[in-house]
């Protein structure tokens, strides 16, 4: 009898261990982007930026997003934000594993999407002449 209680407790926590491997296993996965993948709200994790030049110093501009901060991804090709007290939108289409949005119908910027169940990261990187470049990445979580 005791055994038994043993192998019982044993196989619950064999069960129970892999059940959380699963959740964190799924939480890695990328998956295909689509316009689907990025739907609803999504809290603002963190917005950064940096433009890096030869003879320069780095300028870094970085944001950790409140509680209220999110993007929101509708089916309606438009993208709606709220940053503290502003709100705004714009519009968005997804082309590959990238993402283009406009503003007034300017394109503002193309950037790669990264997703997974319960994150989204946008990013960019822009070359210019003198040896400039630009990054930006914004980053999500469900």
């Amino acid at each position: 009898m005791k055994n038994l209680f043993l192998a019982m407790v044993a196989s619950i926590i064999v069960i129970a261990s892999c059940q959380k491997n699963e959740v964190k296993d799924q939480e890695k996965v990328t998956i295909p982007v689509s316009s689907a993948s990025i739907l609803g709200k999504w809290k603002v994790e963190e917005l950064s930026s940096s433009i890096t030049s030869k003879n320069i110093s780095p300028l870094i501009s970085s944001y950790k997003g409140a509680e209220t901060d999110y993007y929101d991804f509708r089916d309606n090709g438009y993208v709606y934000m709220q940053l503290g007290t502003k709100q705004d939108s714009m519009s968005y289409t997804i082309t590959g594993n990238s993402i283009i949005t406009r503003f007034r119908n300017l394109v503002i910027d193309t950037m790669t999407i990264d997703v997974t169940s319960n994150k989204l990261t946008l990013s960019l990187i822009k070359e210019f002449p003198f040896e400039q470049t630009y990054s930006k990445t914004e980053k999500f979580i469900r």
